[in-house]
């Protein structure tokens, strides 16, 4: 967090094949998809860098899920508190 600008970095990992879909949701919105850094999404552990820009002050909730070859779904999520 620099000032009111968020940008989040996510590790995700299959343990057995690799990652086809990425995406994200702010405090409940739409999902929006996620470029790995390396810029193809092809293996069973990626590297995402999501910049949000300026969030309002208070509590956001980030939400993350992948999903693999298989259709099998990994979720997280995490709240950033902008003051």
């Amino acid at each position: 967090v620099r000032g009111r600008k968020v940008t989040v970095r996510i590790d995700a990992r299959d343990g057995v094949g690799p990652l086809m879909r990425a995406e994200y949701s702010l405090d409940g919105g739409d999902m929006m998809p996620i470029a790995p850094e390396d810029g193809v999404l092809d293996g069973p552990g990626e590297r995402f860098t999501i910049e949000l820009g300026e969030l309002g002050s208070g509590t956001h909730l980030l939400s993350a899920r992948v999903r693999d070859e298989a259709d099998n779904d990994g979720h997280g999520q995490t709240q950033i508190v902008v003051r």
